[in-house]
Formats: C-alpha cells, sequence, structure tokens
C-alpha cells in the first residue's frame, strides 16, 4: 500500500546518520545507501510481506486436532512441530518464497532511491530505455519475462500439490 519511492526514502532515512538506527548500523561497519546490502533490505521490505502471508494461511491450513493430538501423545512443541506441522506447512514455506522473489524482481521505485549502483534488471531497463531507446531495453525485459514465467510455472505446479482439488 505504501508508494515504492516512499519504501526508499523510509528506509534511507532510519539508516541515515541522523538516525539511532543509521548511527547503530554505520558504527558495526554496515552501510545501505548505494549498496547491495541496500537493495537487499529493499527486497525484503517489498517482498516479505508475500511470504509471511502464504506461510500464514499454511500454518492456519493445519488441523488443531492434528497438533493436539501429538501433544496429548507426549510429544514436546518443538517435536510437533517438526513432525506435524513443518511437514503439513513446508510447500507454503516454498510458495511464500516464490511469491516474495516474484515479487522482490519487479521492485523499481524503491530500488532507484536506495541503490541506483549496483543496477538490478528494473533498473537497467529504465536506464538504457531512457538513454539508449526500445530496442536496447528490451532483452532485459525478455529475461525478466522469462524469470518471471519460471517463477509462475513452479507457482502454479506448487500450489497444485498444495490443493490437488481446488474448489
Amino acid at each position: 500500500m505504501i508508494p515504492h519511492p516512499v519504501v526508499g526514502i523510509a528506509i534511507l532515512s532510519l539508516t541515515g546518520r541522523n538516525h539511532p538506527i543509521g548511527r547503530f548500523i554505520t558504527d558495526i561497519g554496515i552501510q545501505i545507501m548505494g549498496t547491495k546490502t541496500g537493495i537487499v533490505c529493499v527486497l525484503l521490505f517489498v517482498g516479505l510481506p508475500f511470504y509471511v502471508n502464504t506461510v500464514k494461511a499454511g500454518f492456519e491450513s493445519i488441523p488443531l486436532r492434528l497438533e493436539n493430538a501429538s501433544r496429548t501423545l507426549g510429544a514436546g512443541a518443538a517435536a510437533t512441530f517438526m513432525r506435524i506441522t513443518f511437514p503439513l506447512t513446508w510447500r507454503h514455506m516454498i510458495l511464500g518464497i516464490i511469491m516474495c522473489t516474484a515479487r522482490a524482481i519487479s521492485e523499481f521505485g524503491a530500488i532507484v532511491i536506495v541503490a541506483y549502483h549496483p543496477m538490478t534488471a528494473p533498473v537497467m531497463i529504465y536506464e538504457r530505455f531512457t538513454a539508449y531507446g526500445l530496442k536496447y531495453s528490451q532483452p532485459i525485459a525478455v529475461w525478466l519475462i522469462l524469470i518471471s514465467f519460471v517463477l509462475f510455472i513452479f507457482l502454479r505446479l506448487l500450489s497444485r500439490s498444495i490443493n490437488p482439488h481446488p474448489t
């Protein structure tokens, strides 16, 4: 819901020299602006909600009676998670990773604010389009389309294995 350039400005504001968080991360040697670390921060910020929502749906889909039965039979919380919860939700976790990645590869607005260089594919498309025209931006666009298509196929296949008979 937040405009993407605002996300970039918020991240830079929080990690700048005038903010306690920014001073702290600078003191421990982490730089955000113009770095791969900054790109990762942006991509996590925009992609993480897709991961969290997908995994949350996976956890909510587990019948509580299965976990309760495990606990009743003497399994602790960790054993119940490893024997019941994780086996029933790992596909949702993979789905969440795919969703997060698919969302992240298309990010432009926040990245162009936080780290124009090193370039991500959307920033490179923009730069090539504005500097050289459509012809020079198309090859990168084709690669992004192919990557997105592969992610979509993985998403559909994995979704089908989670819910083999959708209603």
